[in-house]
């Protein structure tokens, strides 16, 4: 997610109340001004109650393509998505602003490592999940996303990004020469102060949003400082106002490793 433009004055007021950033910032900020601008993810005036029922909008589906893993013959454009959790997990596939309904999902045994193939142009975030949950109709939001970009050029970006909770640990890495790599794999999800949870909508505590879901500016202070006193700001996105945490893969591959979690 691109940072938000401010007013000199506005930056003065938000660098008294924020801490600061330690560590280097992975990629350059003038680069990823251009790159990451699919990548987005559009704000609606939405209400916290993320049971409100959706609306399909164009470009959107109506239902979810269950997948059972691509043929990877090591050129293919996609995510090797890697579950290292102990018991078999779902992930649903998100394109961006489509909130009601996942564009694909797949199940993996714990262990265990599958391909899902994507074609040029994808932008959206992998997240945990469950079928009774995800492909219910309605937005559900909560939790870590693993958020990718298919790029026309062959490049792929992606990132972790944690400003809408976290449910669990995520690592994303390149699968050209470069081998980079972002993420993190602590647990985090016990040991937060009280008012730094919050139910998904189907009972399961996880660590809540660290803004406010129409306004980037809202800052929800117990859970932001809590991740970024475990994580700091390199290792994914905290909020919108600090760090760069996102890798390239030239080849359009990457590889995304779930850890265990709460679904």
């Amino acid at each position: 997610m691109l940072r938000s433009i401010f007013t000199f004055a506005g930056l003065l007021a938000l660098s008294a109340a924020v801490p600061i950033s330690q560590g280097p910032i992975v990629s350059s900020s003038s680069l990823l001004k251009v790159v990451r601008a699919p990548m987005k993810l559009p704000r609606s005036p939405l209400v916290l109650d993320t049971r409100e029922t959706c609306t399909i909008t164009s470009g959107c589906q109506g239902s979810a393509e269950e997948v059972t893993g691509d043929t990877d013959d090591g050129s293919t454009w996609g995510l090797q998505i890697t579950n290292s959790g102990d018991e078999a997990a779902t992930y649903f596939l998100y394109q961006n602003s489509c909130d009601c309904m996942p564009y694909k999902y797949i199940t993996i045994q714990a262990s265990s490592t599958s391909f899902v193939a994507l074609s040029t142009g994808f932008q959206g975030r992998i997240v945990r999940g469950t079928t009774e949950m995800n492909l219910d109709g309605n937005s559900h939001r909560l939790g870590t996303w693993v958020e990718v970009n298919i790029g026309s050029d062959g490049t792929a970006w992606g990132n972790i990004s944690l400003i809408k909770g976290c449910d669990g640990a995520a690592t994303i890495a390149a699968l050209d020469s470069t081998g980079v790599s972002t993420g993190f794999d602590d647990w985090l999800l016990d040991g937060a102060p009280d008012d730094a949870y919050e139910a998904k909508d189907n009972g399961v505590k996880v660590i809540k949003q660290t803004e406010a879901l129409d306004d980037a500016n809202d800052i929800i202070y117990a859970s932001r400082d809590y991740l970024a006193g475990k994580l700091g700001y390199t290792k994914a996105y905290i909020d919108d106002h600090h760090g760069d945490p996102v890798i390239c893969s030239s080849n359009n591959r990457l590889a995304i490793t779930f850890y265990k979690g709460r679904t």
